[in-house]
């Protein structure tokens, strides 16, 4: 057995290689449905918000734009928190990162019912509630593609639509809750909603292996035990005590031996040793998810800019409950209508590009053209049914936007810096959810009228519309250029 590079050996006699065993289905299914919950819960929780606005202005008697902060936070470290559990779940594996998540986000939640100003909110629910639940967002996401291959795309969608199920589900949770027990109440019970996300993150049980033959010869280090990678004894460098012996016949052979090793020195170097190992495995794995070079592109700083702009839609659903309930129509049916919406324009997005055969540039421009126009009409009527009607369209529109996440990215900087592009996508798209509602919260205290909020939205997604259509332009320009350079000289 040789060493060939670093990582590796390369055995002469049997090559093997540990590979995961991938379900398709069984027990797949159990962590199909354990990833649903924790996406409806998620969102469930970012998206009621709104509802709970009302009462903490009620309980706390201060501004708008301080209490939306709570929720802009929580909803911003959701989003933004992905290259930070993938780091974890690379070292310590997907179930424990579920399971540390819905611990640690439960019991931010839990302190939030002892909270006695919206300061203490802000950290107790934004903070820590928002990344620890961010973490178990992100890797219930990822942990569904690892259990499938030939079904993946419909484990994964049937996965997703629990984002929709949360809109719609846990809002009139939350709207009950607030009626039979109020504010502190309802935080005690939905902490105890992200606490059951430790069960569905149980249920992620690892994947088993199985050694097939490797092709290249090439067995990676850590995949083989210690008594497997070396024929030849270990000497511990740092070792206390060495004895040297001189032979007898001459004074210029001599052997080194390993005569005692203190056992305490050495389990504490061992100790130090996995400590620095596990920070190390973190910090390259978050660097593998912020590759800055990516924006030197400027169709790149273009993307960030349309999503930064398009978060936005959180603003919608943090005053639309407080909105309709000076218009006196039912705030919580509405929001669950745009959850329905939602999860529509996600299963409509796929017909349209692989059926229809529309192009991902041109579906993302019209969607935020009728998402800025939708948001301009909110406050142009004052009946249910109309504004059902809009908030249905809008959210259809946002649905697409949503699922045009990956696909655009990899339409503007490639496969092969997919995870760099979109993790800070979702880096910036969390950095507008936390600006968006305390700035037009601003504007509400300000000029007391609603209407500016909501036209402030529409001009936001239109001038998303105009970046994404110059996007269109220059990818035209850059894919003509690159076929002239193609074309043989006259």
């Amino acid at each position: 057995m040789s060493k060939t590079k670093k990582g590796s050996l390369t055995s002469d006699e049997n090559p093997l290689q540990k590979i995961p065993i991938v379900p398709d289905g069984g027990w797949g299914w159990v962590v199909c449905i354990a990833s649903f919950y924790c996406n409806l819960i998620c969102s469930g929780l970012a998206s009621c918000f709104g509802i709970m606005l009302i009462q903490i202005l009620d309980t706390f008697q201060t501004s708008a734009t301080k209490i939306s902060l709570i929720g802009s936070i929580f909803t911003g470290l959701i989003l933004s928190c992905g290259p930070l559990a993938s780091a974890l779940m690379s070292r310590f594996g997907h179930r424990f990162v579920i399971i540390l998540g819905s611990i640690f986000g439960s019991f931010g939640l839990l302190l939030s019912v002892f909270a006695i100003n919206v300061e203490m909110l802000i950290i107790t629910f934004g903070v820590i509630g928002g990344l620890f639940t961010g973490l178990c967002f992100f890797t219930a996401n990822v942990v569904v593609g690892l259990y499938f291959s030939s079904r993946q795309a419909l484990a994964v969608s049937l996965a997703t639509t629990g984002n929709g199920a949360g809109v719609f589900v846990v809002n009139y949770i939350t709207e009950n809750l607030l009626a039979y027990y109020g504010l502190r109440g309802t935080l005690l019970m939905l902490s105890s909603l992200v606490l059951n996300m430790a069960v569905a993150g149980a249920l992620c049980r690892p994947l088993k292996y199985k050694l097939v033959e490797n092709t290249d010869k090439d067995i990676p280090l850590n995949e083989i035990s210690t008594s497997q990678q070396l024929n030849v004894p270990v000497i511990d460098n740092n070792a206390e005590t060495v004895k040297k012996t001189t032979s007898e016949n001459s004074l210029d052979e001599t052997r080194v031996s390993l005569m005692t090793v203190n056992a305490s020195d050495e389990k504490d170097k061992q100790t130090a040793t996995k400590k620095m190992s596990c920070i190390h495995s973190i910090i390259k794995n978050l660097a593998i998810f912020f590759d800055y070079e990516i924006l030197k592109n400027g169709n790149t700083l273009f993307m960030i800019a349309i999503y930064f702009l398009w978060s936005v839609n959180f603003v919608v659903y943090v005053y639309l409950p407080l909105y309709s309930k000076i218009l006196g129509v039912d705030g919580t049916l509405l929001i669950s209508l745009s959850g329905v919406g939602f999860t529509a324009g996600q299963f409509l997005l796929g017909i349209f590009i692989d059926f229809l055969h529309i192009k991902s540039d041109y579906m993302m421009t019209a969607s935020l053209f009728i998402m800025g126009s939708c948001g301009i009409a909110i406050p142009l009527v004052v009946k249910f049914y109309p504004l059902a009607a809009i908030l249905l369209i809008w959210s259809i529109a946002g649905g697409f936007c949503v699922s045009l996440r990956v696909v655009y990215t990899t339409l503007i900087v490639g496969f092969e810096n997919l995870a760099s592009g979109y993790s800070l996508l979702s880096l910036f798209n969390g950095i507008g959810y936390v600006i968006g509602p305390p700035l037009f919260g601003l504007v509400y205290d300000t000029t007391g009228h609603f209407a500016d909020v909501f036209y402030g939205c529409g001009v936001a997604f239109y001038l998303g519309s105009v970046l994404s259509f110059i996007v269109n332009i220059r990818l035209k320009m850059s894919a003509r250029a690159q076929q002239n350079e193609g074309l043989p000289s006259n």
